[in-house]
């Protein structure tokens, strides 16, 4: 949801995908966006209202900025992320993107976007390679890492960001069994 109270769309996998349009809930119109970025990109809303738009097999990454109705192109990151990636808005307001799969590989690396440079720097690598998998920043500020997929691997194991120490640490249990294309949402309590 925009500061605005409309609706951002991207992506798709089928029809057209590479369209983006808003929603306004007020007027119940979609409206057509110009110079959209290319399908199966994660999003994230930033601190100062704009969507930062992740995940392709370049480097580069796109901003929507809602005040303008445009994107435009940022980057580079230190690696391509490929199609399904994560991104995660952390507590000082800087993201992490994670993961990724392209058309052949799944990539363990990882970027952080300080939306107040509009810049990238590397992360540290994860454990293991993942596409399509969940994150969840938790309470304290690390970030969960939740399934996905290398190579054809579907895992049932996670792994967290320590936000300390800036390393991915492995949970010692395991899912009920393998997922990827999953969901995580913070509960109460």
């Amino acid at each position: 949801l925009l500061d605005d109270g409309r609706v951002l769309v991207v992506g798709g996998l089928f029809g057209a995908g590479a369209d983006a349009e808003t929603y306004d809930p007020v007027t119940q119109v979609f409206t057509a966006l110009a110079g959209s970025p290319s399908v199966q990109r994660a999003a994230v809303k930033l601190g100062d209202g704009r969507v930062l738009l992740a995940g392709s097999t370049s480097t580069t990454a796109t901003i929507f900025d809602p005040v303008a109705n445009a994107f435009s192109n940022l980057g580079p990151m230190s690696s391509p992320h490929g199609n399904f990636p994560t991104v995660t808005l952390l507590a000082d307001g800087r993201v992490l993107i994670a993961g990724g799969q392209g058309n052949l590989f799944e990539t363990a690396a990882t970027d952080f976007f300080d939306p107040a440079t509009d810049l990238f720097s590397a992360g540290p690598d994860m454990n293991r390679n993942r596409g399509a998998h969940a994150a969840l920043r938790l309470p304290n500020g690390d970030v969960l890492m939740i399934g996905g997929s290398d190579n054809g691997t579907v895992h049932d194991g996670a792994e967290f960001w320590d936000a300390d120490q800036n390393v991915f640490v492995d949970l010692p249990s395991t899912l009920p069994g393998p997922r990827m294309a999953l969901v995580a949402v913070p509960l109460e309590n």
